[in-house]
């Protein structure tokens, strides 16, 4: 699944709200909320978009999504 804990932390040291990040995923906020809490899982262009908004490095991105 990956280390949710450690993209929430991303999110948090980002400073970006939860609900614009998942508009800007375009996805609604629940879901969103859904795939933070390990129920759903990411897509790859979901991941890409999220590491390009957090400014998330390729290592980074391994140890969250791939752990």
């Amino acid at each position: 699944m990956g280390n949710l804990t450690k993209l929430k932390s991303t999110i948090e040291q980002a400073g970006i709200k939860k609900r614009h990040l998942a508009c800007q995923l375009g996805i609604s906020h629940q879901a969103l909320y859904n795939k933070l809490s390990g129920k759903t899982e990411f897509k790859g262009s979901e991941i890409t978009k999220l590491c390009t908004l957090l400014t998330i490095d390729d290592q980074a991105r391994r140890e969250i999504f791939f752990a």
